[in-house]
């Protein structure tokens, strides 16, 4: 996937926060070590919990791809 590709299936993602399952298919890096990164404070993302799930805001992805 392109880094434009990558920022448009962002910004078309309806939902200010996104998965990390999203996270690993734009900046790669496996979904569970994510979720463990928060876990243990060391995801430098903003994120937040929904109950279980680990949802991170979208637009500070963004800038880090290059938008």
């Amino acid at each position: 996937m392109t880094r434009e590709e990558k920022l448009s299936f962002l910004r078309d993602l309806k939902d200010e926060t996104i998965s990390p399952r999203q996270l690993a298919m734009v900046a790669g890096g496996d979904p569970y070590g994510y979720n463990i990164m928060a876990r243990e404070g060391k995801l430098e993302l903003p994120h937040l919990w929904r109950g279980r799930n680990l949802r991170i805001w979208k637009e500070p992805v963004i800038k880090l791809i290059g938008g």
